[in-house]
């Protein structure tokens, strides 16, 4: 009976968490964002201003010219992942790169 108990409290939080992904935590991370650590994406970086999420992916649009702002738009020319949205902080993985760059909220 114990063992039961223990799965069905398993089960509930795996759904809470996959529902979270899917639907709550992109409306979470609608907002304005300062590089707390990692490559600089821009800082401050603004959601559908500086980047949107599709699926998994976080995908930044040409808004910063090669001229006055070289490193960011460098450093954008990854590919990112769209690892999580906790605690008042943006989590973006680098799929090329292989590095953690992190956001918190203004």
């Amino acid at each position: 009976m114990k063992k039961r108990k223990i799965i069905w409290v398993i089960v509930i939080i795996l759904c809470l968490f996959i529902l979270d992904r899917f639907f709550w935590m992109p409306e979470r991370a609608e907002r304005l964002w300062l590089n707390e650590r990692g490559r600089n994406l821009g800082d401050p970086i603004a959601y559908n201003q500086d980047f949107t999420i599709e699926g998994n992916r976080i995908l930044f649009k040409d808004n910063k010219d090669k001229e006055n702002f070289p490193a960011v738009h460098e450093n954008r020319k990854s590919e990112f992942y769209f690892a999580g949205c906790y605690f008042g902080s943006l989590y973006l993985y680098d799929l090329k790169r292989k590095e953690m760059i992190v956001y918190s909220k203004n």
